[in-house]
């Protein structure tokens, strides 16, 4: 199991005044505390290279493949849902200018439903899986994407809340054509495992 250390890479879990959530060491492990229904948004800061993060929220990836976090780091606002891009073709076959349009439904702490059922213990917890980048050609192509993820069943272990989608947002973004770019070298297990459990705050 990777040891849980922060090389370049940071975690924050940010709540609507602006500022990282404090973590503390607490029953679950590594935790942070909001109180019932508080948004959040994720900030990646990256003092290093170029990484590759997927984010796992109660066992649902957040995106459908792993994310590209620059030197300059990255926020993630919520769950990307759909994804669709639109991009022109160069003479030589490379990709040219190019039109994202994703939607994203924004990260919610909440309290699990307590039916019954037994206690799953992914309830709670955001994890982030760190990968290198390999370059790879960049092809012209236009696709959509979906990302199916599925709701957190069964009852949560006490004291922490699990995250849902809120309303969803459209977002349009808008990049140049680059020869190269790059992508998560998944050949090889994640050097680094950071996981954090979201407790209530009462």
């Amino acid at each position: 199991m990777p040891k849980q250390r922060k090389p370049a890479l940071g975690f924050d879990i940010v709540g609507p005044g602006g500022g990282a959530a404090v973590e503390f060491d607490g029953e679950y492990g590594r935790s942070i505390r909001f109180k019932d229904g508080t948004p959040y948004t994720i900030e990646i800061t990256n003092s290093g290279g170029y990484y590759a993060v997927s984010i796992k929220i109660d066992g649902a990836w957040v995106t459908r493949t792993p994310m590209i976090v620059y030197p300059k780091g990255r926020k993630v606002p919520g769950f990307t849902a759909k994804t669709t891009s639109s991009r022109e073709t160069n003479d030589d076959g490379t990709a040219g200018h190019y039109q994202i349009e994703k939607e994203i439904r924004p990260f919610v702490a909440c309290k699990p439903e307590t039916r019954g059922g037994a206690v799953n213990a992914n309830l709670g917890r955001i994890e982030f899986f760190c990968f290198p980048i390999r370059w790879v050609k960049n092809t012209a192509r236009a696709r959509k994407t979906r990302n199916r993820q599925q709701a957190g069943r069964g009852a949560g272990r006490a004291g922490v809340l699990m995250t849902v989608g809120g309303e969803p947002q459209i977002v349009h973004g808008s990049h140049p054509g680059r020869p190269s770019i790059p992508i998560a070298d998944t050949r090889a297990p994640p050097f680094l495992v950071y996981k954090i459990t979201v407790c209530e705050r009462a």
